[in-house]
Order: structure tokens, then C-alpha cells, then sequence
């Protein structure tokens, strides 16, 4: 048994989930171990007792080098020794009495020699990828250059029809490389010496995003679904890949709401542990009726969506400059920001709340699984930087409200009113000052039922009366109102200067009519809203009134 200083050491070096892989125990027994000193199996004690040696050089290392990543001081987990059959990890395990998974008999592996050759790296760093994650990019180093296998899956590479064609040019010593950009707006040069990192990096990205506590099975699935993704786009078949986006802000009794991008859901605690430590936190609030919510910064709710994945390959030379992918091929990113937007508008739209507490989603990260990613494909956008919001809890009625209204956007929007959904967002989420969001709210108006030609102001007032009001005398008020609210936008526009309280009144009853407009277009008036203009939706309004 060892003594407690190397009890510590053992556990600040490798964790008790890797403790437990390489000791042939469950991670329960390793916990009771270490806090009560109840002894494991001889051989698992044995296995433990060749980690103390490794645990103190990785101690002194640490201190010698404050900052020094841990899985660079443990990669020797993952050396195959000279004429061994698998690495120093998988040898303590299998001295402890455990058994390796080879993933041999896996769906789509028989025949497919990549694969097989992946499948054989990943078995021999697997003890490597469990070593504790670090901040703030939970990245674990990975290197296959010194591996047995490393030049096999390198030819296998070059030799398979679809992955050989990442990689147009030559390389020199070091194989073949290319440029490659994919649809989700990200991309740069590729070499074929890095293709067994670059995939098993991005495959255990995807494993500890789709199930807690990956066994080296899951890694395996994850493995063959990649090199999919990868053989597919580059065959340019309609291909996704699948991405998490986090919401905060709003959050639900549990419940999931089924949209037409995906699974709307609570988030999972190991999701909200993947997160950035800056978004580590939460807000509270009171509700109208006196309830206190509470919402995590890391997020409260999950889009669980697929965006679709293209690849663009080019020849890589030397002194050339990276060419940008064509803006029609960003296909992925689009539908992340549509789908993004698309939430955030519905949850606007669903749910009633007083004039200035208007519920907000606000997206805090998304995830995307992109198997030609370098490292964790994760962005986010702290919004403890953002202006302060209300958190909001919905109501089993704003849950099915949101859904419908998912549906209907999903259904209806077009790029035509790109503009006014992005401002309508802005007024409510983003501006601080009363005056900006004016602004912002008369401008998504004029996206609606603007026009370059005659009197921009006659139209869309008139165009908002015959939408909002129902009878003669409601369309003349209304009519005025707009009319007085857009000349308080010129005002602001050209340095007029307004009493505060009155320029937020007006403000947050600009964007509550454009709010409004929102409404009974996408609910009721789609024909309108398919119209390609400002013009032609005010037109067609004041035509059929």
C-alpha cells in the first residue's frame, strides 16, 4: 500500500478516473482507496505502486516548470515500447488483470485498413486521453511520431480513394498536405503525417460530448463516424456533423421542446463542465409573480442540432496565400447562426412579459464536432460582459408556445428580413442606451416595409397600421404614432437630443411594435413575409387593406 504523500501525488498526476483504468478497478473503488485506505485486489496494489515513481517526476517536473502540461508530462502513458504490442499505459493495466478493447468486430471496420489502423493508435493512447483535463482548453498533446503504426496509416491514408484527396501536394519527407476548408467557416493547411492526431483528437471531442465517462468503445464509434464524415464530404455527399448550442437566461422545469432544428433540452452536468472557467456562475432574478430563478452563465439550455458539412480542398505551394472559401460553401455556419437566431426570436416572440424584462436567450457556447478541428472545436461569448437580463423560467403553455413558434419561423423566415430579426435581437439583448435601441427597432421596421422610393415614412406607418390595428379609427392612431416614433429615430440620428424617461418609453414601445409586426407576420400573414422587400411587404399590406 503506498503512504499518503504519494497517495496525493497519485491522485493530483492522474486522477482516480484514470487511476481506475490502469488499475483494472472502478473509479468507486479507487475513491474508497484513497479516502479510507481500504485495500484493492494485489495486483491492482502492485499496478499502483509502478504509477509512484511516474507521480513524483511528474510533481517535480510541475515545480520545475510551473505550467507544464500535464499530458505532456504523462505522454508516456502512450509509448509502445520496443517490441511490445501495445503502451506503457495498457501494460500496468493489463499487469493489474484487465483486458483492452480492440474494437476488431466494430460495425464498418472488417476491410476499412484506416480504420483498423486508428482503432490501433487509439487503443495505445487511450490511457493518455484520461489524464485530467486543464484549463482552459481541456487539450490533451497528442504525437504518433515515434509510433510503430505511424507510417502504415500514413500509406494507408495516401492509398484510400476519398481521404487521399485531402492531401493534392507534396509535403517532402513528411507525405502530402493540402488546404482544406469546410462549410463551418474554419480551415488552413493539412498534412497527412498529422491525420491520425488530427481525427482521434476531434473523435474524442465528440465522445466526451455525447456520453459521460467514454470507454475506449465509445472512442472507437466515434473513430469510424469521423473518418464517415470525413470520406463523405470530400465525396461531396450531403453530409452533417453534429453541434451543441448553449442558451442561458431562460431555463425549464425539465422539459424538452422538440424544434425543426433538433432537441431543444436541458443541459447535462457534464456538458456544463465542458464549458469555458469563464463562464463559471450564475444569475438570479425575480419573476412577476415574486419567484426567484436562477441561471447558470455555462448555460441552462442545449440545441442539439446537425449542421450541414462540406469540404474545400485545394493544392498547397508555397508562398501562397490561404484563398477564403466561397461564401455560398459556408453552408454550416449560416444554418449555426440561422438556428441561433432563430431560438433567440422565438423565445421573444413566445412569451409575454412587462414592456423592458423581456425574456432573452442568450447563446453562451456552442460545440461543433468537426473531425478536421485542431484541438476542441468550442467558441463561446461570455455574457457576464453582456448587458445585465432578466433570467426567465418558462411555463409549460411558453414551452409549447416556443415550440410553435420554432415551427413557424423554421417554416417562414427568409434572408429578405435578415436585417430586422438581428436589430429586433440587439434592441432587446444587446443596447444599454434607450436611444440606440429606437434606433435599432425603427430600422427592423424598415427591413419589414421600407422602401428606397417615395415616402419611406408613409409606408411603413401605413403598413404597420393596416398589420396591427382592426379598425379605421385604431389604423389612423397607430398610423400617427409610428410616423412620430420614426421622426424621434431621424432626431436621434441627426443629434436631436430627448428627456431620458421619454426616449426609454418610446424606445421599448418601438421595439414592442416591431415585436408585434413579428408576430402576426410569421403567425398569419406568411404571404407577406415571402415577399423579396421592404417594398413589397408594405405594398401588398396597404393594397389588400
Amino acid at each position: 500500500m503506498t503512504d499518503g504523500p504519494s497517495d496525493a501525488l497519485l491522485l493530483e498526476a492522474f486522477g482516480p478516473r484514470l487511476i481506475a483504468y490502469l488499475c483494472n478497478v472502478n473509479e468507486k473503488q479507487i475513491g474508497d482507496r484513497f479516502r479510507e485506505g481500504s485495500r484493492l485486489s494485489e495486483e491492482a496494489e502492485a499496478a499502483l505502486r509502478q504509477l509512484v515513481p511516474l507521480a513524483e517526476r511528474v510533481a517535480k517536473e510541475r515545480l520545475d516548470h510551473p505550467g507544464f502540461p500535464l499530458s505532456l508530462s504523462l505522454d508516456v502513458l502512450g509509448t509502445v515500447p520496443d517490441g511490445a504490442d501495445t503502451s506503457i499505459g495498457n501494460l500496468v493495466r493489463i499487469s493489474a488483470g484487465g483486458e483492452i478493447d480492440t474494437g476488431d468486430t466494430g460495425a464498418g471496420v472488417a476491410g476499412d485498413h484506416v480504420k483498423q489502423l486508428l482503432f490501433r493508435l487509439a487503443r495505445d493512447v487511450y490511457p493518455q486521453l484520461l489524464v485530467p483535463a486543464e484549463e482552459p482548453w481541456h487539450h490533451t498533446r497528442l504525437s504518433f511520431f515515434r509510433h510503430p503504426l505511424r507510417a502504415e496509416l500514413q500509406r494507408a491514408v495516401h492509398e484510400d480513394e476519398q481521404l487521399s484527396r485531402m492531401y493534392p501536394s507534396e509535403d517532402g519527407d513528411l507525405g502530402r498536405r493540402g488546404m482544406v476548408f469546410n462549410s463551418l467557416g474554419r480551415g488552413g493547411t493539412v498534412q497527412s503525417v498529422m491525420f491520425g492526431e488530427t481525427v482521434i483528437h476531434a473523435a474524442w471531442d465528440l465522445a466526451i460530448m455525447s456520453t459521460s465517462s467514454p470507454s475506449l468503445a465509445d472512442l472507437y464509434r466515434a473513430i469510424g463516424a469521423s473518418v464517415d464524415v470525413l470520406r463523405s464530404a470530400i465525396s461531396g455527399r450531403p453530409t452533417e456533423t453534429r453541434a451543441l448550442m448553449a442558451f442561458t437566461g431562460i431555463t425549464t422545469s425539465s422539459r424538452a421542446i422538440e424544434t425543426p432544428w433538433g432537441r431543444l433540452r436541458p443541459i447535462t452536468d457534464d456538458e456544463r463542465a465542458s464549458a469555458p472557467s469563464m463562464l463559471d456562475g450564475a444569475v438570479s432574478g425575480t419573476d412577476p409573480e415574486g419567484r426567484t430563478v436562477t441561471v447558470a452563465y455555462a448555460g441552462e439550455l442545449v440545441l442539439d442540432t446537425a449542421l450541414p458539412f462540406e469540404l474545400n480542398v485545394h493544392e498547397w505551394r508555397v508562398g501562397d496565400e490561404l484563398p477564403a472559401p466561397p461564401l455560398q460553401q459556408l453552408k454550416g455556419f449560416d444554418a449555426l447562426r440561422r438556428r441561433s437566431e432563430g431560438i433567440q426570436l422565438a423565445v421573444l416572440l413566445a412569451t409575454e412579459r412587462p414592456t423592458g424584462r423581456w425574456s432573452t436567450a442568450r447563446l453562451t457556447w456552442q460545440w461543433i464536432a468537426d473531425p478536421t478541428a485542431q484541438g476542441r472545436s468550442i467558441g463561446w461569448a461570455d455574457p457576464k460582459s453582456a448587458p445585465s437580463f432578466m433570467p426567465t423560467e418558462l411555463s409549460e403553455e411558453e414551452c409549447e408556445a416556443l415550440r410553435e413558434w420554432c415551427e413557424l419561423i423554421d417554416a417562414n423566415w427568409s434572408p429578405a428580413i435578415d436585417i430586422a430579426v438581428r436589430r429586433v435581437l440587439s434592441a432587446a439583448q444587446v443596447r444599454t442606451d434607450a436611444s440606440d435601441r429606437l434606433v435599432d427597432a425603427v430600422i427592423a421596421w424598415e427591413n419589414l416595409f421600407g422602401t428606397s422610393e417615395g415616402e419611406p415614412r408613409l409606408r411603413v406607418s401605413s403598413a404597420m397600421a393596416w398589420l396591427l390595428a382592426d379598425t379605421a379609427a385604431g389604423r389612423s392612431d397607430l398610423q400617427r404614432e409610428v410616423k412620430q416614433l420614426y421622426d424621434d429615430r431621424s432626431k436621434i440620428v441627426h443629434g436631436g437630443r430627448f428627456n431620458e424617461t421619454a426616449i426609454s418609453e418610446k424606445a421599448d414601445r418601438a421595439l414592442n411594435l416591431a415585436l408585434s409586426s413579428l408576430r402576426v407576420l410569421f403567425r398569419a400573414r406568411s404571404d407577406v413575409l415571402s415577399l423579396p422587400d421592404g417594398s413589397a411587404r408594405s405594398l401588398r399590406l396597404i393594397l389588400d387593406g
